[in-house]
């Protein structure tokens, strides 16, 4: 996945991948070799970013406020801030490090979406900024 938050947007955007092993996401003891080469162009996708100010929720320690929603003919992406009370009795008590966050996607006609992709990046334990994908 490639995204391009800052500068020049090229129409098209040519790959070269080469790889001789390939590791599961979630066992990195799980491998499997080969000898793969690829050569392929993609064509830039059409988007629409709809922004957001003041929307969020908050809940035991826990904020999330959304930043903005970028939608395509492909996926949608949600971008958000995350927010946890470091000083709060479970964070010192259970002495967490890090927060990750589960999402469920609905919309106003109850209809659920699938989550394809979750990540927290950047800042720090008390605000991480975040993005959740769905195919829909």
């Amino acid at each position: 996945m490639l995204n391009i938050l800052n500068g020049n947007r090229p129409d098209t955007i040519d790959f070269t991948w080469d790889a001789t092993s390939i590791y599961s996401r979630f066992d990195n003891n799980i491998e499997t070799k080969g000898n793969w080469s690829f050569e392929f162009t993609l064509d830039r996708v059409d988007s629409e970013v709809h922004q957001f100010k003041n929307v969020g929720t908050k809940g035991d320690g826990f904020e999330v406020k959304l930043k903005n929603i970028t939608t395509t003919p492909i996926s949608t992406s949600i971008y958000f801030i995350g927010k946890a009370n470091i000083h709060a009795k479970e964070w010192i008590e259970e002495n967490w490090i890090t927060v990750f966050y589960d999402f469920e996607i609905t919309d106003n006609l109850s209809n659920k979406y699938t989550v394809v992709s979750s990540s927290l990046y950047g800042g720090n334990i008390g605000g991480q900024h975040g993005r959740v994908i769905t195919t829909e």
